[in-house]
């Protein structure tokens, strides 16, 4: 639910872990030998802080916890907690993170994970549907003093735990747009969701390809040789218009067919020449203009295609951050947003706050988000 860092969440205790790694805080009576928790998942487990920092288990801090979680990021870990315990880490993480962390602004983060949980997470990602309204993990942090919370932890700096590429994007955003610091560790983290959305993307052409090989009127526009029908329609990838050729080149899919998005794995970016990408926007033009609903996919703004950042995808480059920065700091178009690809990590509310401080240029408030 809150992403710390490189996977690495803090999540509360009614979150389904499945069988990933887990350290525990909760004063809910929670059996590791249970089914919820097998005892090789359970790196630690504590009903409270004073019993954790006391149990000879190496911890004199929060920060000593945060250490554990850094060096067994090889694997995603989440932080279960109790509803006080939850706060009580974000606020302690928040105030490690930023440079000027204050009261309002460490709420205002914290609530908008937990409308975005709340809406977005809560009825799968629990054990069991819920019903209850949202904002039920208690968003005025009642009971529990913000900046002054009671848990140990000795405000070291981030860097003591993870590099400034593996902190969450939105605070790496915040520190480009204020003074255009940790470039290169936005580019990674950029890389990183592009790349997420522009695998959903293709893969979304592609099957707008394989469904509609027989469409006559679709087909038409590639002009083959051939009136294909059902007893001869495979032949169509052997004689077709690169622009349905491209969706069958063995360097770029690793899949003949349909698969699963994923980071980038499916997809070999790097293989993508001009050529390809330029079939490509050619098939994109040609399934927009049969159906005007595939028109979402057309383009981000009237000159920039999605398409158009493969090379960054390919080279990194401080001109295609800018440029893919500059289209979704006004969210153009609605499918044009790569920070909404990956929820799990990226809390694109106040990605959206970001980006319109930026726009305002009220650099005194955009300051409360960029690193310490």
């Amino acid at each position: 639910m809150f992403h710390l860092f490189n996977r690495v969440y803090v999540v509360p205790e009614q979150f389904d872990t499945a069988n990933w790694r887990v350290g525990v805080i909760s004063q809910a009576p929670i059996d590791c030998l249970s089914k919820k928790f097998q005892q090789k998942q359970v790196l630690f487990y504590s009903t409270n802080w004073n019993s954790l920092f006391n149990s000879g288990s190496g911890f004199n801090s929060l920060d000593d916890v945060f250490r554990l979680l850094a060096k067994e990021k090889n694997e995603k870990i989440f932080l279960v907690c109790d509803s006080q315990a939850l706060k009580e880490v974000v606020s302690a993480w928040l105030q490690i993170l930023l440079k000027k962390p204050n009261r309002e602004t460490v709420l205002a983060i914290w609530r908008s994970y937990i409308f975005r949980y709340e809406m977005f997470y809560r009825n799968f990602s629990e054990r069991k549907e819920s019903s209850q309204s949202y904002f039920s993990l208690d968003t005025e942090f009642k009971n529990t003093p913000i900046l002054e919370s009671s848990v140990q932890f000795k405000s070291s700096s981030w860097q003591e735990f993870c590099a400034p590429e593996e902190i969450s994007v939105e605070f790496l955003l915040a520190d480009y747009l204020y003074a255009k610091n940790n470039v290169q560790a936005l580019k990674e983290s950029v890389y990183r969701l592009l790349k997420k959305d522009l695998e959903k993307y293709l893969y979304e052409l592609k099957e707008i390809m394989l469904v509609h090989l027989l469409q006559k009127r679709f087909i038409s526009q590639f002009h083959l040789k051939h009136d294909h029908s059902l007893f001869d329609f495979q032949n169509i990838i052997q004689e077709a218009h690169p622009s349905i050729q491209v969706f069958f080149e063995p360097k770029i899919w690793n899949t003949p067919g349909m698969a699963r998005h994923t980071s980038g794995k499916n997809i070999n970016f790097e293989a993508i020449e001009p050529r390809h990408t330029e079939a490509m926007r050619q098939f994109n033009e040609f399934a927009a203009g049969e159906w005007g609903e595939e028109g979402i996919y057309r383009y981000v703004k009237s000159d920039v295609s999605k398409l158009d950042f493969i090379p960054f995808l390919q080279n990194k480059d401080d001109i295609g951050l800018h440029k893919l920065i500059e289209v979704e700091s006004h969210f153009t178009n609605a499918a044009g947003s790569f920070f909404s690809i990956d929820l799990t990590s990226v809390n694109h509310y106040l990605i959206n706050h970001i980006f319109n401080l930026a726009n305002q240029n009220k650099k005194d408030q955009l300051a409360q988000f960029v690193l310490k």
